[in-house]
């Protein structure tokens, strides 16, 4: 039976067990730490008084951690590529302001997770044929939970009636409109949309309000979001329900009209799917809509 080739991964840059870099230099993962194991939950347990047992209160995931060995081979006795590399790593993930996109790929397609690094780098010469250096490095991962790279995203607008038979008027039966024939009108729109996670993970997708649209309305089984303002053409709202967050034109934060705002019930759960209905206060004609962006997601 063939060995199953190391995997590769990909981070600030660098590629890990793949082909060598512009400077020629490969990146071996000697060791990987938990990187593809699930953190902890962090329910907790009480003693019942005086009874067999304990009392018990759920809780959330861990933050993920992730560390890494790595070699760094430099080839033809390249020593001044060697020190470009020892200096690439020494400032790997180095700003701590913003996590960085830990990217596996594997044979199901490339999963993502976003890390900032943690602890002290550790750099030493490796005894080798080719000019070489280790080093080690250890990552938290704020959100534990691995994604799909590509996103996944459905748009809907408010529900509109079907348009049967021919309709000779402004909307209907048109022999000129775009000059390319017989053009029946725009299609009605269902209101609805619906999305489907494959993956192990509960996930949460981000909703964007477009115009024109009246106090709009979002809804799913288990609640609602209501945005109480007006959104002119061109105007939207970006709401991210796991925040969460409503931010009007991408930057202004409009949290505040957001009401009523059943922030938890807007999850897509694993190996299932959420409906979510658009309405609103105006015209059924008005062409607002409602776009949902989400990833499926695993522990």
């Amino acid at each position: 039976m063939a060995a199953h080739p190391p995997p590769i991964w990909t981070l600030d840059g660098l590629t890990l067990n793949g082909p060598r870099d512009s400077d020629g230099i490969q990146w071996i993962a000697t060791e990987d730490s938990e990187p593809l194991s699930a953190p902890a939950p962090t329910s907790t347990f009480t003693p019942k008084f005086q009874r067999h047992g304990s009392y018990w209160i759920p809780g959330f995931v861990e933050r993920g951690t992730v560390s890494f060995a790595i070699r760094a081979y430099a080839r033809n006795g390249d020593w001044q590529a060697l020190a470009r590399a020892r200096l690439r790593a020494k400032a790997i993930c180095q700003d701590a302001t913003m996590l960085y996109p830990l990217v596996f790929q594997s044979e199901v397609g490339n999963h993502i997770q976003y890390v900032t690094r943690e602890g002290d780098l550790l750099i030493k010469p490796v005894d080798s044929q080719d000019p070489a250096f280790e080093f080690s490095v250890q990552f938290a991962a704020p959100d534990p939970r691995w994604y799909d790279e590509n996103w996944t995203e459905q748009t809907t607008g408010v529900p509109q009636n079907s348009i049967t038979g021919l309709d000779f008027s402004g909307t209907g039966l048109d022999f000129v409109g775009s000059g390319t024939g017989l053009d029946f009108g725009p299609a009605a729109a269902a209101g609805t949309i619906s999305l489907t996670n494959n993956g192990t993970a509960p996930t949460s997708p981000t909703l964007t309000l477009t115009g024109p649209l009246t106090t709009p309305v979002l809804t799913v089984a288990a609640g609602s979001i209501k945005y109480n303002g007006t959104l002119a053409v061109g105007e939207y709202v970006v709401i991210t329900p796991e925040d969460p967050s409503v931010l009007l034109n991408g930057t202004a934060a409009r949290g505040y009209l957001v009401n009523p705002a059943s922030w938890d019930a807007f999850v897509v759960p694993p190996g299932g799917s959420l409906s979510i209905g658009l309405s609103h206060s105006g015209p059924s004609t008005d062409l607002g809509t409602v776009t949902a962006k989400f990833r499926a997601a695993y522990w």
